[in-house]
């Protein structure tokens, strides 16, 4: 199980949590990981490790006229235990996107006094935005990645990638939250949890630009399915993809898994037709695992739901056959 845990520095009392998902810690166990605040000498994500428990932690500052120094020192924290082998690092995008979040929300610095009464007066206020700072935190535990189970249905993981601006975190957006959504470039990797014919997916959007591509391969552990996303309107860029295609798919983590790719961004003309994109990419060459092409477009919402529907029932059929093997 994991716990999120936010805390914040009290004037009086020094660093104190604030609000525990699930309530499972004591109040003194939860006191200790808000003290890690005080080893946050610089903003932004770091590990802890304690004797039974792991923490991944963001440290960051909310403005707030009502502190000392015109600023709240805030801490997010994702508490497991102790004998957690995931690759703690992917938990930094969900983190910093939080605390991106939690800091644009106005007066959010309101709920870090909803025990302090010597500001009676912003009662109301007060409990409105702590209801709001619980709410966002309950968005970041579902939204964390969660440990894959290859069989039993629980989750499954699926890889996302190709070039930077063939637009796959917005059609990511748009399968989660059935909106268009212009987004700034992925740095490192996004993390999503998604559900599709009764599948709970963690989706790894990694970034496409060509500084991190050496790192894709370090989030494709236990994965179950591949999309790659090339941006049908240039296709100038048809041969670099090829190659980042191949070299993914050349990939131990990769043999065997299905490869759904998608045409995307067909709203602008000209794009490349489906026959184009085929030769060019050269998908018949694909003879040991299943794939398609689907054209895809973010904006107008054609093809989304079809592709993320093929490749969840691929993935649901490769565990099926597992589980019978199994059997017998």
């Amino acid at each position: 199980m994991k716990i999120v845990i936010l805390s914040y520095f009290h004037s009086i009392f020094g660093p104190k949590p604030l609000i525990q998902i699930p309530k499972v810690l004591s109040d003194e166990r939860a006191s200790e990981i808000a003290k890690l605040m005080d080893m946050a000498f610089d903003k932004g994500f770091f590990i802890h490790k304690f004797s039974d428990v792991i923490t991944t932690n963001y440290f960051f500052e909310v403005p707030s006229p009502w502190a000392r120094g015109k600023k709240e020192m805030v801490l997010v924290s994702v508490v497991f235990n102790s004998e957690n082998e995931e690759n703690l690092s992917i938990y930094e995008t969900p983190l910093a996107e939080f605390a991106s979040k939690f800091s644009k929300i106005r007066d959010i610095y309101q709920s870090f006094y909803i025990s302090d009464f010597s500001k009676l007066k912003y009662k109301e206020a007060i409990q409105e935005k702590f209801k709001e700072a619980k709410n966002l935190m309950e968005e970041l535990l579902k939204a964390l990645p969660i440990e894959t189970v290859s069989i039993q249905g629980k989750a499954a993981k699926l890889f996302i990638f190709g070039l930077d601006g063939a637009g796959k975190t917005t059609l990511l957006n748009r399968i989660k939250h059935n909106l268009f959504i212009s987004t700034a470039p992925t740095l490192n990797v996004n993390i999503l949890r998604i559900v599709l014919n009764n599948l709970q997916i963690v989706c790894f959007d990694v970034a496409g630009q060509k500084r991190f591509r050496n790192s894709w391969r370090t989030f494709m552990n236990a994965t179950n399915g591949l999309i790659f996303v090339f941006d049908s309107s240039d296709l100038s860029r048809i041969d670099e993809a090829r190659e980042e295609l191949y070299r993914v798919l050349g990939y131990e983590e990769a043999q065997g898994l299905p490869l759904l790719v998608l045409s995307n961004k067909i709203d602008l003309k000209p794009h490349g037709s489906v026959e184009e994109i085929i030769d060019g990419l050269q998908l018949n060459r694909l003879n040991n695992r299943e794939w398609k092409l689907i054209e895809t477009s973010a904006l107008n919402n054609i093809g989304v739901e079809e592709g993320f529907s093929w490749i969840s029932k691929q993935i649901l059929k490769n565990w099926a056959t597992i589980l019978q093997m199994q059997e017998n």
